[in-house]
């Protein structure tokens, strides 16, 4: 609790520092001049006081944000809140809440604020220039892009040393895939994948054939390296 004398200096300090231009500069540079002078020892003091008090770190950062909040959008940090309740804490876009500030996302012309969204959505509007009809034809092409049939293929008799796996993206030109196209081809991609098995179980499906296949040498392959039999497993 302050003291009279301490409030009546108060006040005069005050009164002085209102009406007085020649004195309020004096004490400007006065302080300018004790910064300079103390800089490493009260950012030393400041680190310290912010890496080990929770009320004074969470005043800093309320601070920064309210600063941060007005000189870009124009809000403060009472109307980012209320405008974060309405949208239940989460992302306008994907629906989701995450640990970070959510971004504000403003229109680049206007300087309208839209809404809050996490940092994935506001960079993929950011990426389409904020152009509704590229984002929807973004979600067009995703959606005539899924893939509507997947083929598996396996050899039968137990040697399935090789397994290959289709999938067939329908285009726009497809038809359905029977008769003609029952193979899986069609105007759509076609994307296979070709598995080889471990040499191990090759070598105990095909028993002694393996082992009595003659050897061979790829050209350029290295000769001090054990030849393959015909499964392609080394002897």
């Amino acid at each position: 609790m302050e003291t009279k004398e301490q409030q009546y200096k108060a006040a005069w300090f005050a009164k002085r520092w209102a009406e007085d231009p020649q004195f309020r500069e004096r004490r400007k540079a006065t302080r300018r001049a004790w910064r300079v002078a103390h800089r490493d020892q009260t950012n030393s003091q400041l680190r310290h006081r912010y890496a080990t008090d929770p009320e004074f770190r969470a005043k800093k950062l309320a601070a920064s944000r309210r600063r941060g909040l007005k000189r870009r959008y124009g809000i403060s940090l009472e109307e980012y809140e209320r405008l974060l309740a309405l949208q239940n804490g989460a992302c306008a876009i994907c629906r989701r809440k995450t640990d970070e500030m959510l971004c504000v996302d403003h229109c680049h012309k206007t300087g309208k604020v839209r809404g809050l969204l996490c940092r994935k959505c506001n960079a993929g509007l950011g990426c389409y220039d904020d152009d509704p009809s590229r984002i929807r034809r973004g979600a067009d092409y995703l959606e005539r892009c899924e893939p509507q049939r997947t083929n598996t293929h396996e050899q039968d008799g137990g040697t399935g040393a090789v397994k290959s796996i289709n999938s067939v993206v329908r285009g726009p030109d497809c038809g359905d895939l029977e008769g003609d196209n029952a193979n899986g081809t069609c105007a759509g991609m076609q994307t296979t994948r070709k598995v080889s098995a471990p040499p191990p179980a090759c070598a105990r499906a095909l028993g002694p054939a393996c082992a009595r296949a003659p050897p061979r040498h790829r050209r350029g392959a290295d000769p001090r390296r054990p030849p393959a039999g015909r499964c392609g497993a080394r002897l």
